[in-house]
């Protein structure tokens, strides 16, 4: 390995996108949390349970086991 020239080495800049992230949330029930996910770009909703009717615009895949 060569050498490093400290001096030239760029500082991390941190992207304000979630892209290329996963997010998990956690909370307790009623919380909101499926509400908060559903106004990210692009939802997609994986529903384990049919609470989702009430969140317009969402793309939900029901999931029944």
């Amino acid at each position: 390995m060569g050498s490093i020239d400290i001096f030239s080495i760029e500082p991390n800049k941190v992207s304000r996108s979630l892209r290329g992230y996963s997010v998990f949330m956690y909370g307790g029930w009623k919380t909101g949390k499926t509400t908060t996910a559903c106004k990210f770009e692009k939802p997609l909703l994986i529903a384990a349970e049919k609470g989702y009717s009430a969140i317009p615009g969402i793309r939900p895949v029901p999931v029944n086991s």
